[in-house]
């Protein structure tokens, strides 16, 4: 289980956008950091060779120098030779006479170099420079130039250059710390330049995330999106538009069906009717068969209804009649109308209400009504039905009405399907036949159109809340 999460976030991060940046900010960071540090120390480790050379050439003709003015006194030349080897502290000078025999070699601490150095410096090239490692792991740089004169003699010097092979040491590591804060400073940065950067793409899926039936008329290549975005959001606005023109269609397909099923089925409502007035006791069956069928006419007029008022109030420019209302004015209203319904079933209806909100009376009315009436439905005989507002302190950006009954419940997973047109769940069939599955389509719809929204909450067998939000007019 352990290693199955870890190897899915890995996969996770793997596919990420901001990932993937940041890796390869890090990677280009480090490649250029490297290259430029390498360059640094080439350029110091060079320089300091170049300055050891000169060095050793300058002493070297300085030697040369002194072997020919002091070529005629062995002992004049010894002293100069150890006077100039005193004011160059960490060089030797080995002066090899014609017979190869060492005629002078100034004295350095730590003992002599050229006893330990193995290499035959001939070979290395007269007046060129040469790199030997000691082994105890001191560096040297030696040289060496033929002097004629009176007597041919060999220059052989060296140079200890642990002093500089200790900066170049510590340059080393100070580059290695710099790269290593570098990389890390450059991985963090990398996150937060990704997500920033990142970030229009995640504001352009949210509002597409966002986006409902009701809200297909929004369009999002109309804001101002980085230039890689701006193909993506345009794209996306031609299929809000070929949606849209297809939910149109669908809706004006619907509305034409309806008020085609309307008059016919008034018609058929009306015979069905006025042969029942006409029909004697004794003509029971004739009855009876034309009772059941204006019933039938009187439930698919209700459903022809709904589905017309249902294509009506798709599109969100259906204008409405907005004007400040009473809200005890209304609910008290509704709730007269249905207290019949609600004695019927022995259920009990509270009101606590008060304040105004400025919305569409009639739509309003259609809205509480069917929640109220889905309330007594479904709520046991002794029940009860709680209808409170919600003031401006709980809730800073909306007014409400909260709908809330002790009725049977809804299941957990049929919630998100509440709104759905014809939707009923196995419960709601069970428990009554008189619903069509559109009255909580049209709240949603009546709420869309006054850019409020509804919330539905419900616990089994304990009851349902319904609350009806609406956004707060400034006067």
């Amino acid at each position: 289980m352990f290693w199955s999460n870890v190897n899915g976030r890995l996969n996770q991060l793997k596919s990420s956008i901001a990932t993937r940046l940041t890796a390869w900010y890090c990677f280009v960071s480090f490649l250029f950091a490297v290259l430029a540090a390498t360059t640094m120390y080439w350029l110091l480790a060079t320089h300091l060779l170049d300055d050891d050379d000169t060095f050793l050439q300058g002493r070297i003709g300085e030697a040369r120098t002194i072997i020919r003015e002091r070529s005629d006194s062995d002992e004049m030349l010894l002293a100069e030779m150890h006077r100039e080897a005193a004011n160059a502290p960490g060089s030797q000078v080995r002066i090899i006479s014609k017979n190869g025999q060492p005629f002078l070699e100034t004295p350095i601490k730590g003992g002599s170099i050229f006893s330990e150095y193995s290499f035959n410096m001939p070979n290395v090239g007269e007046n060129q420079a040469v790199t030997w490692r000691s082994p105890e792991g001191i560096s040297y740089r030696m040289m060496w130039s033929y002097v004629d004169g009176p007597q041919t003699m060999k220059i052989e010097i060296a140079l200890d250059r642990t002093q500089e092979q200790r900066l170049l040491d510590d340059y080393r590591n100070a580059l290695i710390s710099i790269i290593s804060i570098l990389f890390v400073a450059a991985a963090a940065g990398g996150v937060v330049i990704a997500r920033r950067e990142l970030r229009p793409l995640a504001k352009l899926s949210a509002l597409v995330s966002e986006i409902k039936e009701e809200d297909l008329h929004q369009r999002l290549g109309t804001q101002h999106w980085p230039i890689e975005i701006q193909p993506l959001a345009q794209s996306f606005d031609r299929v809000l538009s070929r949606m849209e023109d297809a939910f149109s269609r669908v809706s004006t397909f619907s509305a034409d069906i309806a008020h085609e099923l309307r008059t016919p089925l008034h018609v058929l409502r009306g015979e069905a009717e006025l042969v029942l007035t006409r029909l004697s006791s004794s003509n029971q069956d004739y009855r009876n068969c034309i009772e059941s069928a204006a019933e039938e006419y009187a439930r698919l007029t209700v459903l022809v209804d709904g589905l017309l008022f249902l294509a009506k109030t798709s599109q969100m420019d259906t204008p409405i009649n907005s004007a400040s209302v009473s809200l005890l004015s209304e609910v008290s209203a509704v709730c007269d109308f249905y207290q019949a319904m609600a004695d019927e079933e022995n259920v009990h209806i509270n009101v606590n209400v008060s304040g105004f909100l400025t919305l569409d009376s009639a739509l309003f009315r259609r809205a509480l009504g069917n929640v109220i009436a889905n309330a007594i439905r479904y709520t046991p005989p002794g029940g009860k039905i709680e209808i409170y507002s919600i003031n401006k302190t709980e809730l800073t950006k909306y007014h409400g009405l909260v709908i809330s009954d002790t009725g049977i419940g809804i299941e957990p997973e049929e919630l998100s399907r509440v709104f759905d047109r014809f939707y009923r769940s196995d419960q709601a069939r069970s428990r009554t036949s008189d619903g069509t599955g559109l009255g909580l389509p049209i709240v949603k719809n009546i709420m869309a159109l006054h850019q409020g929204e509804v919330i539905i909450e419900s616990v089994m067998e304990k009851g349902t809340m319904v609350t009806l939000r609406f956004p707060v007019v400034s006067p």
